[in-house]
């Protein structure tokens, strides 16, 4: 998995402190929150989707949430979350033409959204910690590269994807806060309470990927 390719960086020798860069740390909340956001952000699209009728659409992001969650690598290469970030910004933007107060009647729609509205305000919380760490990593990684070359190998993977990361995000950032809100104004009228801190942390904790040692859990309410 990405976690424990990422895991490794940390083994190679180089201090993992430069000045107060803990290069481990940072790469496990960088990957944490990366895997989890994305993963939360296609649930949350997923449940919208379903609480609309738009069961094609919805099949075919479930489908990309399965292969994500079998197989948490596929994001260790930049090229590739590019690709997955085309896609759920454009399933994003779908949504935000929406009309919930019209296509999503009834209370098994209001059940999807109410899920939804866990899902996407923990993603837009986890892809602001992602563009931190990311925007860290890219500050600081090409130092460690230069004071130890033989670890190249292991570093510049981390940093090609924090760049990637730290140029896409803000964009689902913005998309995700967007939908946050339609689906918030949803909620407020149908009377669909929002998620606690406790809800959001215990889910949180669900999401978080395999090896992750859930330090990025303990920031939530911070």
């Amino acid at each position: 998995t990405l976690s424990g390719v990422m895991e490794n960086v940390g083994d190679s020798g180089v201090s993992k402190n430069a000045g107060d860069f803990d290069r481990e740390a940072v790469v496990q909340k960088f990957n944490d929150a990366l895997v989890a956001g994305t993963k939360l952000t296609v649930k949350a699209i997923v449940a919208i989707k379903s609480a609309v009728g738009h069961k094609e659409e919805a099949v075919k992001l479930q489908q990309l949430l399965k292969d994500l969650e079998n197989d948490e690598g596929k994001m260790k290469d930049e090229g590739k979350m590019k690709e997955i970030f085309d896609q759920i910004n454009k399933a994003a933007e779908s949504v935000k033409e929406l009309d919930l107060e019209k296509d999503a009647e009834g209370a098994e729609a209001q059940k999807y959204l109410g899920g939804s509205l866990l899902n996407i305000s923990l993603a837009g919380w986890l892809d602001k910690k992602c563009l931190e760490y990311g925007k860290l990593l890219v500050e600081k990684l090409p130092y460690e590269i230069k004071a130890k070359p033989m670890e190249i190998g292991k570093l510049k993977p981390v940093l090609n994807l924090a760049k990637m990361a730290v140029s896409e995000m803000p964009k689902q950032i913005g998309n995700a806060g967007e939908v946050l809100k339609k689906v918030a104004d949803y909620a407020g009228t149908k009377g669909i309470p929002f998620p606690s801190e406790a809800e959001k942390k215990e889910a949180l904790k669900d999401e978080m990927p395999v090896n992750s040692d859930k330090e990025l859990v303990n920031e939530l309410s911070t």
